[in-house]
């Protein structure tokens, strides 16, 4: 049996995300795809748009056997962080073959010799990453700058695999949110020493930042995202009124422009979330950031923050009385030091109350899975080396100390999530609904 690991946000799910696990199945001849997806906070530092078995369902539904969630605590950390954590948490399963990932150009021994370069640091590419950080590049910016001046020289052309191609080909793939990740799954894959081979596939259709959602074309999620808001934005329809879809009814009224981006599942999914006023932006987080901000710096506790650095600690003490929302403070806060992607993630693990760790997964928490693709959770029972979490309550007794903490930490983050829900009901003036704690929501699973 062959196994295909992905790792993923699907959010939300579209026609890019089922044409990936289409190619998995039919190009690659998987006989099963799992996938280990963000919970309710995503690797751009906010929350989902939808709740993460919403989410895990428009897989399932899309073609995934098995859907495992990664936790918070990676979820929502760099790219570096991101992949590494997924990584891992696949690599724990020991059933998983292949590693497969969308990349914007280049293949896979592009991807590996760069991550190979990347992951042996030579002394000369340490000393322009330096220089370049020095000229007061970010991080990334930098990054790709030596990483191209290194490539260049007559001492790396000696290495067999530095041809003038290849060093074209792998100064592209600094250039795009997932190229790097690509770079960053391969990096991870040697660290762990994995038996996991990686698999490079063209994406096909818009960019990751395109929110544009052209006609023939697949989408972007950051595109679905904006048309999401400009519908809930302009529709001036009351959730009430029933012009929403139900996903059980199969019927449509007044499609919005992101119907034809998603398969028919995931679409009434994300329609009947919205009926039910139950999806989540960044700005939900904008008046309980505030007050997370300002115990922090009370408490003297901002710098111990996943991904906060002193300069930004000591920034964000002196501005906070000019916080209005998330979106604002995270544009008065930009420097030309630090991105804006790397500003949200550390408003939001203040939010969250993450603390920096150097931990990686201690646990497999199932969210749903095919019933035709049960056998997986027999092989899983087998050769996985992490304890497998297929019910929320039962998690205290099968778990260690540290994994316990691990886990109730992502569970207090899932009940934060699960506050914003509520906050955005409130304010669309309706009674917030009760929803079931994170312990009494059952696995996903489809036919």
């Amino acid at each position: 049996m062959k196994v295909v690991g992905i790792i993923a946000e699907y959010n939300p799910f579209h026609l890019g995300h089922a044409y990936q696990l289409g190619y998995v199945k039919e190009v690659l001849k998987a006989d099963a795809v799992v996938v280990a997806m963000s919970g309710d906070f995503v690797q751009r530092g906010t929350p989902a748009l939808l709740e993460k078995h919403v989410r895990a369902k428009m897989a399932l539904l899309g073609g995934a056997d098995l859907v495992l969630e990664l936790p918070v605590q990676w979820a929502s950390a760099s790219a570096e962080r991101f992949a590494l954590g997924g990584t891992a948490l696949l690599d724990s399963l020991g059933i998983v073959d292949e590693l497969c990932f969308g990349c914007e150009s280049g293949a896979t021994a592009d991807f590996t010799a760069a991550a190979k370069l990347l992951c042996e640091e030579p002394e000369e590419y340490r000393r322009l990453l330096q220089a370049y950080l020095t000229q007061g590049k970010s991080f990334p910016a930098a990054r790709a700058a030596a990483f191209h001046a290194y490539r260049a020289l007559p001492s790396a052309r000696e290495d067999a695999s530095c041809t003038d191609k290849s060093v074209h080909a792998a100064d592209d793939l600094l250039s795009s949110p997932n190229n790097i990740l690509g770079i960053e799954y391969c990096k991870a894959l040697l660290r762990l020493s994995s038996h996991i081979r990686p698999q490079a596939i063209k994406r096909r259709g818009a960019s990751y930042h395109d929110t544009s959602l052209s006609e023939n074309l697949l989408p972007s999620a950051s595109g679905i995202r904006k048309a999401v808001s400009e519908y809930l934005r302009t529709s001036g329809t009351s959730p009430d009124s029933g012009s929403f879809c139900s996903p059980d009814s199969g019927s449509f009224c007044s499609p919005p422009a992101f119907e034809s981006r998603m398969p028919k599942s995931a679409y009434c999914l994300l329609m009947d979330a919205l009926s039910r006023q139950e999806t989540v932006t960044e700005d939900s987080m904008d008046l309980m950031l505030f007050y997370a901000l300002q115990q922090a710096i009370y408490s003297n506790t901002l710098t111990q923050v996943q991904d906060m650095t002193p300069a930004l600690s000591r920034r964000i003490t002196h501005t906070i009385r000019q916080y209005r929302s998330f979106s604002q403070y995270t544009q008065l806060l930009k420097t030309r030091e630090i991105t804006h992607t790397h500003l949200r993630r550390a408003l939001l693990h203040v939010f969250l109350g993450l603390r920096a760790s150097d931990t990686l997964p201690s646990y497999v928490r199932i969210l749903g899975f095919r019933r035709q693709s049960a056998w997986l959770l027999k092989e899983l029972q087998t050769h996985a080396k992490l304890p497998l979490i297929m019910k929320a309550a039962s998690a205290k007794q099968q778990l260690s100390e540290a994994a316990r903490k691990s886990f109730q930490e992502n569970m207090y983050c899932s009940g934060l999530y699960d506050m914003l829900i509520m906050a955005n009901q409130a304010a669309q003036q309706k009674a917030p609904k009760a929803i079931p704690h994170e312990y009494q929501k059952p696995m996903v699973i489809v036919p």
